[in-house]
Protein backbone atom coordinates (compact mmCIF):
# COMPACT_ATOMS: atom_id res chain seq x y z
CA UNK A 1 0.00 0.00 0.00
CA UNK A 2 1.39 3.39 -0.97
CA UNK A 3 1.52 6.32 1.43
CA UNK A 4 -1.36 7.98 -0.43
CA UNK A 5 -3.51 4.83 -0.29
CA UNK A 6 -2.76 4.44 3.42
CA UNK A 7 -3.72 8.06 4.12
CA UNK A 8 -6.97 7.71 2.15
CA UNK A 9 -7.91 4.62 4.17
CA UNK A 10 -7.14 6.44 7.42
CA UNK A 11 -9.20 9.48 6.35
CA UNK A 12 -12.21 7.21 5.80
CA UNK A 13 -12.03 6.06 9.44
CA UNK A 14 -10.87 9.37 10.91
CA UNK A 15 -12.05 12.19 8.60
CA UNK A 16 -11.31 14.81 11.28
CA UNK A 17 -7.53 14.27 11.13
CA UNK A 18 -5.55 17.31 9.98
CA UNK A 19 -2.21 16.84 8.24
CA UNK A 20 -0.25 17.24 11.48
CA UNK A 21 -2.61 14.91 13.35
CA UNK A 22 -2.26 12.32 10.59
CA UNK A 23 1.53 12.43 10.97
CA UNK A 24 1.13 11.86 14.72
CA UNK A 25 -1.27 8.99 14.03
CA UNK A 26 1.16 7.44 11.55
CA UNK A 27 3.90 7.57 14.19
CA UNK A 28 1.68 5.82 16.75
CA UNK A 29 0.90 3.11 14.21
CA UNK A 30 4.63 2.61 13.67
CA UNK A 31 5.38 2.59 17.41
CA UNK A 32 2.76 -0.09 18.04
CA UNK A 33 3.59 -1.98 14.81
CA UNK A 34 0.31 -1.40 12.99
CA UNK A 35 -3.06 0.29 13.34
CA UNK A 36 -4.58 -2.96 14.51
CA UNK A 37 -2.26 -2.93 17.56
CA UNK A 38 -3.10 0.58 18.77
CA UNK A 39 -3.92 0.23 22.47
CA UNK A 40 -6.91 2.58 22.50
CA UNK A 41 -9.04 5.07 20.62
CA UNK A 42 -7.39 8.23 19.30
CA UNK A 43 -8.96 11.62 19.89
CA UNK A 44 -8.18 15.14 18.80
CA UNK A 45 -6.22 17.24 21.27
CA UNK A 46 -5.92 20.73 19.86
CA UNK A 47 -3.78 20.40 16.75
CA UNK A 48 -2.46 17.04 17.98
CA UNK A 49 -3.90 13.72 19.10
CA UNK A 50 -4.19 11.74 22.30
CA UNK A 51 -4.67 8.09 23.14
CA UNK A 52 -5.15 6.28 26.43
CA UNK A 53 -2.78 3.34 26.25
CA UNK A 54 -3.08 0.22 28.34
CA UNK A 55 -0.27 -2.15 29.15
CA UNK A 56 3.36 -1.60 29.92
CA UNK A 57 5.94 0.44 28.09
CA UNK A 58 9.60 -0.31 28.50
CA UNK A 59 12.96 0.60 27.00
CA UNK A 60 14.25 -2.79 25.91
CA UNK A 61 12.02 -5.84 26.08
CA UNK A 62 8.65 -4.78 24.65
CA UNK A 63 10.44 -1.57 23.68
CA UNK A 64 7.43 0.66 23.01
CA UNK A 65 8.92 3.46 25.10
CA UNK A 66 12.20 3.44 23.18
CA UNK A 67 10.42 3.44 19.82
CA UNK A 68 8.15 6.25 21.01
CA UNK A 69 11.11 8.46 21.96
CA UNK A 70 13.24 7.62 18.92
CA UNK A 71 10.40 8.13 16.43
CA UNK A 72 9.39 11.37 18.15
CA UNK A 73 12.87 12.84 17.70
CA UNK A 74 13.21 11.54 14.13
CA UNK A 75 9.80 12.85 13.07
CA UNK A 76 9.79 16.13 14.99
CA UNK A 77 6.77 15.17 17.10
CA UNK A 78 6.45 16.18 20.74
CA UNK A 79 5.16 13.38 22.97
CA UNK A 80 3.84 13.87 26.47
CA UNK A 81 3.10 10.96 28.79
CA UNK A 82 0.53 11.53 31.52
CA UNK A 83 -1.66 9.54 33.84
CA UNK A 84 -5.04 8.40 32.61
CA UNK A 85 -6.35 5.93 35.18
CA UNK A 86 -5.50 2.57 36.65
CA UNK A 87 -2.98 0.78 34.40
CA UNK A 88 -3.43 3.44 31.71
CA UNK A 89 -1.15 6.14 30.39
CA UNK A 90 -2.21 9.03 28.22
CA UNK A 91 -0.03 9.82 25.23
CA UNK A 92 -0.36 13.29 23.72
CA UNK A 93 1.34 13.95 20.40
CA UNK A 94 1.86 17.31 18.69
CA UNK A 95 3.75 17.89 15.46
CA UNK A 96 6.50 20.49 15.56
CA UNK A 97 7.80 22.21 12.44
CA UNK A 98 11.31 23.34 13.35
CA UNK A 99 14.39 21.81 14.94
CA UNK A 100 15.73 25.01 16.51
CA UNK A 101 14.31 28.00 18.31
CA UNK A 102 11.61 28.51 20.88
CA UNK A 103 11.14 25.43 23.07
CA UNK A 104 7.35 25.46 22.61
CA UNK A 105 7.67 25.42 18.82
CA UNK A 106 10.70 23.24 18.11
CA UNK A 107 11.81 19.65 18.62
CA UNK A 108 15.47 18.56 18.55
CA UNK A 109 16.91 15.60 16.71
CA UNK A 110 17.88 12.58 18.82
CA UNK A 111 21.54 13.53 18.43
CA UNK A 112 20.95 17.08 19.71
CA UNK A 113 18.86 15.80 22.63
CA UNK A 114 21.58 13.28 23.61
CA UNK A 115 24.26 15.97 23.35
CA UNK A 116 22.28 18.31 25.60
CA UNK A 117 21.61 15.65 28.24
CA UNK A 118 25.15 14.29 28.21
CA UNK A 119 26.44 17.80 28.84
CA UNK A 120 24.10 18.14 31.83
CA UNK A 121 24.70 14.61 33.16
CA UNK A 122 28.04 13.36 31.84
CA UNK A 123 28.75 9.64 32.03
CA UNK A 124 31.72 8.78 34.19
Amino acid sequence: MTEIEWMESVRKRHPWLSGDQAECYRMLCDVFKGEHHLPGKIRACGDGIEINAHGGMSTYDFDFLTRLVMFAHDRCIRVEVGSSGPRLVKLLLHRRHTRDGNIVESHPTMEKALEKHREAWPLE
